[in-house]
Parts: C-alpha cells; structure tokens; sequence
C-alpha cells in the first residue's frame, strides 16, 4: 500500500470526529431488490414505511441523480415480493405524481407486479397524465392494463397513442393491447 501511495501514509480524520454513518445495509438491500432477489424486502419496506410516517419524502439527489424515494420505488418493484404492494401503491400516490423520476419508477414498478390490487394507484396515476399524450401517460396506461384496468381506461389511451402519429408510442400502444389478445387464445 505504500508503493502504491508514493510512501504516504492515509491521513485519519481529526481525532474526536466519528467516522460518518454510511447507510450499508440499505444499500445493500437496495442493490438486492434492484436484482430481483426478496431477501432485503423487509428492510425496504421498513424504509418506505418510515419515510411514508414521516413524510420523509423530498430527499436531495444522490451522486447518480437519483434520490431515495426512487431508489425505494425500483428496488420494491423489482422484488417482485406482494408484501410490497401496498407500501409500494402509498408512495406512488404520495410522493410520484408530481416528479417525473418518481412517476417512472412507480409505473414501471407497479405494472411489473401484475397485481390488480395496483390497480387504484396506477388508475390515479394515468388520471393525473390523462390527454397529456407523453411518456408517462404511456407508461401509466401500460402497467394499468397489465394489472385489470378496471374501468378501461387505460384501454382507451393505449387505443388512442395506437393510433396517433408517434410511432415509437403507437407501437407500443398497440403490442400491448395485441398481448391481451394473444393471451386469450
């Protein structure tokens, strides 16, 4: 090591200055969601739920641009765990309509679980965007209708961005309306 520092040796902090807390173990469960492995599911949800307690929404972002609250969204949808369903419905409606960060995170996390107990949140989600004919409001209708959609409207964007001038938008619209058809043969 000293080779490698030129002879240096590594400076310590100041001496009655702790070394700063590091949030490793839920990094750790975040990495493991992010993965698709349950294991951290419980120290994720009890994260979601302590932010949701305290309002503890609103989080600087962090060095790759993303802040807790989304971290939190991705990595409980992507455990694929049901426990996380309903923790994952509150913040979505809490803390992801208004960021669009948030809002991706959220849909795409919702729509992943294929639960209809999403449903709600993800209807909430699509009403808040409904006409706005953007990324979003795409997404929103998509996990929507992998999740029931309930009252069809998602159905009717998806019909909508299908036949609209946006190809990317249309293409995707109209594949994901062609699966439930596909599905039912």
């Amino acid at each position: 090591m000293k080779e490698f520092l030129g002879g240096l040796r590594p400076v310590p902090l100041a001496p009655g200055i702790p070394e700063p807390a590091r949030p490793l173990p839920l990094l750790g469960h975040h990495m493991l969601g992010i993965m698709g492995d349950a294991h951290g599911v419980d120290t994720l949800l009890a994260e979601a739920k302590r932010r949701l307690q305290h309002n503890d929404l609103s989080d600087p972002k962090d060095a790759n641009g993303m802040d807790r609250v989304t971290q939190l969204l991705w990595a409980l949808g992507r455990t694929g765990d049901r426990r996380v369903v309903p923790v994952l419905c509150e913040l979505a409606t809490r803390a992801a309509l208004a960021h669009q960060p948030r809002f991706r995170a959220a849909a795409v996390s919702l729509g992943a679980l294929h639960d209809p107990a999403t449903a709600p949140a993800l209807a909430a989600m699509l009403k808040s965007k409904a006409g706005a004919d953007d990324s979003l409001e795409l997404m929103a209708a998509c996990a929507l209708f992998r999740c029931g959609d309930p009252d069809g409207a998602a159905r009717r964007a998806l019909e909508r961005f299908a036949a609209g001038t946006n190809g990317p938008f249309a293409q995707l619209a109209w594949q994901v309306v062609e699966s439930e058809r596909r599905g039912k043969q």
